[in-house]
C-alpha cells in the first residue's frame, strides 16, 4: 500500500502570523460591529439623563429662564445640539499582532463647548439689541458675579413672564444650584450619571 506524505512548508513563525492577522482582522469587524450597536443604545440613555435635568426643566419653566429672560424654549435645539457631537471611537488592532488590543469609547461634547456656544438660541435678543450669552453664562461662569449693579426680581412681569431686573436684587449671577464651570456643569453631570447604565450597556455591546 502506498504511503501518503505531507510535507510542511510553512514555518511556525509564518502560521502564527497567518493566524494573528485572521483574529486581527476578526477583532477589528467585531469592534466595528459592536461601535454601531453601543451608539444606537448610548444616545437615548444620554439624551434623556441631560432632558431630565433640573437645569433643562429650569430654562424650560422655573428661575433660569426668568433670570436669562429667555422669550422662548430653546431646550430642544439645545439638546439637539449636544446630542450631535455623540460619537464612538474604534481604536483598531493593528499590526497582525493581536496582542495590542482595540478599543472602543464613547465621546462627546468639546471641551470649548464651541458646538453649542456658537449657535444663536445661546444668546437672548434684549429691546435694546444687546445679545446676552446666557448658555455661557451656565456652562462656564460658576457663583461668578456677571452683573455687579442688577439682579433679577422673579414675579409675573418682564419680557419672559417670570422676572425683571432691579437694582435693589444686586448683583446678577447664575443661581448657585444650576450653576456650572467649563468642568463640572449640568451637560457633565447628566453624562456622569449614565456612567452605571452605560457601563453596563457596554459590557453587552461587546460580548
Amino acid at each position: 500500500m502506498a504511503k501518503a506524505r505531507i510535507n510542511i512548508v510553512t514555518s511556525q513563525k509564518q502560521i502564527t502570523e497567518e493566524v494573528n492577522r485572521a483574529l486581527t482582522r476578526a477583532a477589528n469587524k467585531a469592534l466595528a460591529e459592536a461601535a454601531v450597536k453601543i451608539r444606537r443604545n448610548a444616545y437615548p440613555i444620554i439624551r434623556n439623563a441631560i432632558a431630565d435635568s433640573s437645569e433643562i426643566e429650569s430654562l424650560k419653566y422655573g428661575v433660569l429662564k426668568a433670570e436669562f429672560g429667555l422669550d422662548s424654549d430653546r431646550t430642544s435645539e439645545l439638546i439637539d445640539a449636544i446630542m450631535s457631537s455623540l460619537d464612538v471611537v474604534v481604536t483598531k488592532v493593528r499590526g497582525g499582532k493581536f496582542a495590542r488590543s482595540g478599543s472602543v469609547a464613547i465621546v462627546m461634547q468639546p471641551s470649548d463647548y464651541a458646538n453649542l456656544l456658537s449657535q444663536e438660541f445661546a444668546s437672548q435678543l434684549t429691546e435694546d439689541g444687546t445679545r446676552l450669552p446666557w448658555l455661557s453664562w451656565l456652562l462656564t461662569l460658576g457663583d461668578r458675579v456677571i452683573v455687579a449693579d442688577f439682579g433679577v426680581i422673579l414675579g409675573d412681569f418682564g419680557r419672559s413672564g417670570g422676572g425683571r431686573m432691579a437694582k435693589q436684587a444686586r448683583p446678577f449671577k447664575v443661581s448657585s444650584q444650576f450653576s456650572g464651570t467649563t468642568n463640572n456643569n449640568f451637560i457633565t453631570r447628566a453624562i456622569a450619571s449614565t456612567a452605571p447604565m452605560i457601563q453596563k450597556m457596554l459590557q453587552n455591546s461587546i460580548k
